[in-house]
């Protein structure tokens, strides 16, 4: 007895149908995992844009704190010379 070889059709069977949507369904985890990590990169991408910011705004705070500091003691160094030079010698 021989055996008639199974011809295989050209037409999507059901069990090919549901490979084909695991695929699918693969497919579109990996791109959410790929669009999640995307965000995720923005995210911290934004969140080191603004510690920069923030940093570099106190950097500029402290620099005018300093330069208010030079003026006052310039102002009270020449007070202080004038206030000398002004008082009676004995």
């Amino acid at each position: 007895m021989s055996r008639a070889s199974r011809r295989q059709s050209q037409e999507p069977s059901d069990t090919d149908a549901p490979t084909s949507g695991k695929k699918r369904l693969l497919m579109e985890i990996q791109e959410s995992e790929v669009a999640l990590e995307r965000e995720k990169l923005e995210f911290k991408k934004m969140k080191f844009e603004k510690e920069f910011q923030e940093r570099e705004k106190e950097r500029d705070e402290r620099r005018e704190i300093r330069e208010v500091e030079i003026r006052r003691t310039d102002a009270m160094t020449a007070l202080i010379q004038q206030l000398l030079a002004s008082a009676p010698r004995k």
